[in-house]
């Protein structure tokens, strides 16, 4: 009996044996999967920046009178100087005299890539990264300049922008012309 006690005993023993290292194999395991999911990573995220340079040549000008024209140049760039996340957009523009519209003062020539409402000049596409958009070349001043509203005419010009991605013009530019939206839309 005290060798069939013995062979039961070897036997509880290598099961306890085979018991304990299955145990402490489950626990290795767990503590292996919790290092390994632990594991972190980094990165940078640059948004974007909606910015845009105006150039002007030729603005100042002397003795002005009612009905001349002022040959200028007014670009706008999506470009800026330093900045690489510069994202597309749309604008509009319209030229004051110190916060005043001048459209019955001053026109200026735009071209077929604008609408005008009666108050801005929209631009008809997104202008994109590093492009250029001449908003016009000349300044022409009505006959009906008095001399009230002349003396030391300050012409400013006032671009509005907003981002062309998601709609955005819509809540910005929500009093554009049916034309111009439209043109965005479909293109």
């Amino acid at each position: 009996m005290n060798k069939l006690l013995k062979k039961h005993i070897d036997l509880i023993i290598i099961v306890s044996i085979l018991l304990l290292v299955s145990v402490l194999l489950f626990i290795f395991s767990f503590t292996l999967a919790y290092f390994n999911n632990k594991k972190e990573i980094s990165g940078q995220i640059s948004l974007g920046e909606l910015d845009y340079t105006i150039t002007v040549q030729n603005l100042s000008q002397n003795n002005v009178l009612p009905g001349d024209e002022i040959e200028t140049k007014v670009n706008l760039e999506n470009k800026v100087t330093g900045k690489t996340n510069l994202i597309p957009f749309y604008f509009r523009f319209k030229v004051l005299n110190d916060e005043n519209n001048l459209s019955n003062i001053v026109q200026v020539d735009i071209d077929e890539n604008f609408i005008y409402d009666g108050n801005f000049n929209y631009y008809k596409h997104k202008l994109q990264f590093g492009e250029k958009v001449n908003l016009f070349n000349k300044i022409k001043i009505s006959k009906s300049l008095t001399k009230e509203n002349a003396e030391d005419l300050n012409i400013f010009v006032l671009v509005e922008a907003v981002q062309s991605e998601y709609d955005a013009y819509k809540e910005i530019f929500y009093d554009a012309p049916l034309e111009w939206v439209q043109f965005i839309e479909n293109n």
